[in-house]
């Protein structure tokens, strides 16, 4: 639904036989994402969330599978955005 918040037509220029036309393009916001993965019925928790310049953000891979570890420092200027990030697990325990 194109509403700003579960979906938006944006207006591109796409590439059509050697030319640049202006089409209409579906994005999928991030609670339409979230929404559609609950729906699913296969996840149990999901969570996006915003890592700044001040911030601690770790990963990491070992014999478990891959990590991570985000930390926000509430107590500074938070400084640019570095990354968005979204998790979820799954019913049968994946993350």
């Amino acid at each position: 639904m194109p509403d700003g918040r579960e979906a938006a037509l944006v207006v591109r220029s796409t590439k059509v036989n050697n030319q640049f036309v202006k089409k209409a393009v579906y994005i999928p916001m991030v609670d339409c994402v979230i929404k559609r993965a609950r729906q699913s019925g296969q996840v149990s928790s999901i969570f996006v969330d915003v890592f700044y310049e001040v911030d601690e953000f770790k990963r990491w891979a070992d014999e478990r599978g891959k990590h991570f570890k985000h930390i926000s420092n509430d107590t500074e200027e938070r400084g640019e955005i570095r990354l968005v990030y979204a998790a979820a697990k799954l019913k049968n325990g994946e993350f």
